[in-house]
Formats: structure tokens, sequence, C-alpha cells
């Protein structure tokens, strides 16, 4: 488990039969995200075909969170990997709709 000194933020990594799945609980800010920025780079270098981010915990997000999401999204598909956005919260929909994200973004409920 990582977590952020600055802000709460809390990435547990398990192993599930869709893939690593990262749960993250909390806020994702400049303050916090590079701690998930970490976790993901960490588990794409580790060879890991699927990465779920779990983010039904995840209370607020804002733009420098969504460049974490977009950024892992890239290097997963650079390296054929896949991405997958798990049930996010009210809030980060809300966002993910806003931006236009959902349209590029795999997400499953």
């Amino acid at each position: 488990m990582l977590e952020s000194s600055i802000a709460p933020l809390r990435v547990d990594v398990a192993h599930e039969d869709v893939g690593v799945v990262v749960k993250v609980v909390g806020e994702l800010d400049p303050h916090t995200a590079p701690v998930l920025d970490h976790e993901v780079q960490r588990l794409l270098l580790s060879g890991y075909p699927n990465i779920v981010l779990d983010l039904r915990d995840v209370s607020f997000v804002d733009s420098v969170g969504l460049r974490v999401l977009i950024r892992s999204h890239a290097d997963l598909s650079r390296h054929r990997r896949r991405l997958c956005l798990r049930a996010p919260s009210p809030s980060v929909r809300r966002v993910l709709d806003l931006t236009g994200l959902v349209d590029v973004l795999e997400i499953v409920e």
C-alpha cells in the first residue's frame, strides 16, 4: 500500500481474474496523483497485461488526476496492454462525462 504524506490517498493492489486491480481511495489532485502514477508505472514495468483502476472510492479528481488516467491509458495502449476504470464514483464519472473521457477510457460498472 502506498500513501501520500500530503493529502489522503490510498492505493492498494490486488490480483483478480481480470488482471491486477488497483483500488484507489481518496482524492486525485496535484498532491496525490503522483502516488497513483508511480504505482501504475511500476505495474506497467512488471508486465501485467491488464490493469484495472477501481475508482469507486475516489471522491474528487482534478486535471492532474485526469492526466494520470490519460497517461496510464496511453502508456498501456502503446505496449498493447489494457487499462480499465472500474465503477468510477458519481463525482469522478461526472468529470469523465464533462471532459469526454468516457469515449476514450474503458469504463466498466
